[in-house]
């Protein structure tokens, strides 16, 4: 089963008590921040989560 971004905005809104618009900010914010970094060739780690970077296939 996979979660998509609106029930994912949801839970996270839910979660950490604020509305869903916070909630899409957020989470529009730091997908981005996280974009502009591996377009930059940066890898981003988040701890206790994981590692995002950009590989050549």
């Amino acid at each position: 089963m996979t979660m998509q971004k609106t029930a994912f905005t949801h839970a996270v809104a839910e979660k950490a008590g604020v509305s869903q618009k916070e909630a899409k900010l957020v989470i529009d914010s730091a997908l981005a921040v996280i974009t502009e970094a591996l377009v930059r060739g940066e890898r981003v780690a988040l701890t206790g989560f994981g590692i995002f970077a950009v590989r050549q296939r």
